[in-house]
């Protein structure tokens, strides 16, 4: 009977699942595996490595996920007291009243974040705030012993985490979505746009469209790089970007893995002016 009671406040009042590692896992920063050289040692772990945000994401999502993350951690985890991680809700809830009012309005202007997203947040993560978050203020209504359970609860750092592996399936989606669209078999008698209208993530697709140059002709022989400029300026109109219809899917895949993982040289960026 016990145990049952155990696990039904920890998976369902706490949020506590192998997903978030039993709320134990770290929202700020991630273990990595660093091989030791020497195959007769096993291979060392460190905590050594800030977490990244979710690929997938369109640009605005990515900058206020950030915000979140770095606005939670300043609120719970921003000191180091004995070896205990403190931040600033955990110091102002000391003070009667007022520091449990101030507390729980600063974890409110994080939740208020969430409508700035361009992917529409379910109910369920809106309740996983809302709730941690009322949490946190009626431990804290508890004088002295709950300020310092408060310290150890960490709300915001949940609500960040919990929003981060909701964010990760849905860049997945997006990713896998915007694979799709250089299979000439998902795309068969349906145009460009209304498959990407169909298949719902404008988000992503947003972020690298604006990146999209025209197509960089190679220079022949004996040709000058100005005169391969010019060649494509007369092809398309000056100052003229492409449309969302006539982006290329295949452009798009090079596009954002040259974003990605490599340095636009010199060369590059005259075609892209």
């Amino acid at each position: 009977m016990s145990s049952w009671m155990v696990k039904l406040v920890t998976q369902r009042i706490f949020r506590e699942s192998h997903l978030n590692k039993f709320g134990t896992e770290d929202p700020y920063y991630e273990e990595t595996i660093v091989s030791s050289g020497d195959p007769t040692k096993p291979d060392k772990v460190k905590k050594i490595r800030k977490r990244t945000a979710p690929k997938g994401l369109s640009e605005n999502d990515e900058k206020i996920f950030i915000k979140i993350r770095r606005r939670a951690y300043h609120l719970d985890m921003l000191f180091n007291v004995c070896g205990i991680r403190v931040g600033w809700n955990g110091i102002i809830s000391l003070l009667p009243v007022v520091g449990d009012a101030l507390s729980v309005t600063s974890s409110l202007m994080i939740y208020k974040m969430l409508f700035d997203l361009d992917e529409k947040v379910p109910l369920t993560i809106h309740a996983t705030f809302l709730f941690n978050i009322l949490i946190d203020f009626l431990i804290g209504l508890i004088p002295i012993v709950g300020s310092i359970v408060e310290i150890g609860y960490k709300a915001n750092s949940r609500n960040s985490l919990s929003l981060e592996k909701y964010l990760e399936k849905v860049g997945a989606k997006n990713l896998s979505q915007l694979q799709m669209l250089t299979d000439p078999s998902n795309r068969t008698n349906v145009n460009d746009s209304a498959f990407k209208k169909k298949s719902g993530f404008g988000s992503i697709y947003n972020k690298f469209r604006n990146q999209i140059a025209p197509n960089e002709a190679p220079a022949q022989s004996g040709v000058s790089d100005n005169r391969s400029v010019k060649s494509i300026s007369s092809a398309i109109p000056h100052n003229r970007k492409k449309s969302f219809d006539e982006l290329d899917p295949q452009e798009v895949i090079q596009r954002h893995s040259l974003t990605a993982h490599e340095p636009i040289t010199n060369e590059k960026a005259k075609f892209n002016r």
